[in-house]
This record gives C-alpha cells, structure tokens and sequence, in this order.
C-alpha cells in the first residue's frame, strides 16, 4: 500500500503522520491499528448518518401519527401563514399543513446533497450542516404539532 493510498483511507485521523519513513507495523499491532482507525472513522460517520436518517423517519412518523390522531377535529381550513394580518389572508386548506414536513424533508436532502458535494472531508462543516439538519427537523415537528393541536 502506498503513501498516497494510506492517506485516502487514513485521512481523518493520521492527517498529520500519514507520510513518515517509519515502518508500518506488522501482524497483530496493524490489525489493532486498522481496527482502531475503522472504529474511529467510518464507523463514527456512518452511525451518524444513520442516527440522522432514524430521527428524519421519526419525525415523519410523528408528524403522521399525530395528523391521524387530530384528522377528524382538523377543520377544513387551518392558520398556517402567521406572518400575515390576523384573518381570512392566514387560513388555508387543510392539506397545506404538509407543507411543513415537505420543506423540512426537502431542507434535509438539500444539506446532504451540499454536504457530500462540497464538504465531505471537512470536519466543520459536517458538524454544522448535523446541528443544521437536527434544529430544521426539530423545529418543522414542533410547529407541525402545535399547529395541529392548536386547530383541533
């Protein structure tokens, strides 16, 4: 294995010692090595990611859960613009509710798309677009669900 392909699979935790004359360790000592570095790489980043997807099909299920539970009290039009003047201009159709979840998953997809184009590789940035992604999902479950029990 070369330096160069030692660098791409050890990036993220060797970044500063990936390239020194030492000598690789043999046997036992480079399967613990490899097994440690594994663990500490790609295992972390992909739980993460699917600790994310979990709490987007969570959410989604709420959302769903709950607009069941309320369907028959929900009236046929709900205030979802509050932005507007209080009145007829706030009210909309029913089915404008799923507007909520729609953006939220949309915002979701957004971010990982931005994130596996751009920012593979930066630490930082992973973590803020992760902080991003879980406050949109938090946020679009906690006024889909105020909204709803709020009408109903």
């Amino acid at each position: 294995m070369s330096c160069r392909d030692n660098t791409v699979f050890y990036f993220r935790v060797q970044e500063a010692r990936h390239c020194h004359s030492e000598p690789r360790p043999s046997g036992v000592k480079n399967l613990k090595r490899s097994f440690a570095l594994l663990r500490t790489t790609r295992f972390i980043e992909y739980n993460k990611s699917h600790y994310m997807i979990g709490l987007l099909i969570g959410s989604n299920l709420i959302q769903l859960g709950v607009y069941i539970l309320k369907m028959r009290t929900v009236p046929p039009q709900i205030p979802l613009f509050y932005s507007l003047p209080v009145g007829e201009d706030q009210l909309v159709e029913w089915w404008m509710i799923f507007l909520i979840p729609i953006l939220m998953n949309g915002l979701y997809i957004l971010n990982t798309f931005i994130y596996h184009r751009y920012f593979h590789r930066e630490v930082f940035e992973q973590s803020l677009l992760r902080y991003i992604n879980i406050t949109i999902i938090g946020v679009c479950t906690y006024l889909f669900i105020r909204i709803i029990f709020l009408v109903s």
